[in-house]
């Protein structure tokens, strides 16, 4: 591998990190509310709710969990990994 290749692989690298990291955090900024609001419905902070509303939130309440859980597994040192492997792999002739 060329010195040019490498540098253009650590540059794709890092744009890739930057925007998985930018991803994650814009994620996360919108999911937070959401979940803070369903949980404050379902304690009923705002009034009273039946209990098939409760129902039907705490099933949004579960996924909310998931999906906060989904991103915070996004592992951009992982992705890193699985970049520098595939690059490696490249041969130059």
């Amino acid at each position: 591998m060329t010195s040019n290749n490498m540098e253009s692989n650590l540059h794709r690298i890092a744009i890739n990190d930057l925007v998985l990291s930018f991803v994650k955090i814009e994620l996360i900024q919108e999911i937070t509310p959401v979940k803070g609001y369903v949980d404050m419905i379902v304690s009923e902070k705002f009034g009273a709710i039946n209990d098939k509303q409760k129902e039907k939130l705490y099933l949004v309440q579960k996924q909310v969990d998931r999906l906060l859980s989904l991103v915070s597994e996004i592992n951009v040192a992982k992705l890193d990994e699985i970049i520098h492997d595939n690059s490696l792999q490249i041969n130059d002739n």
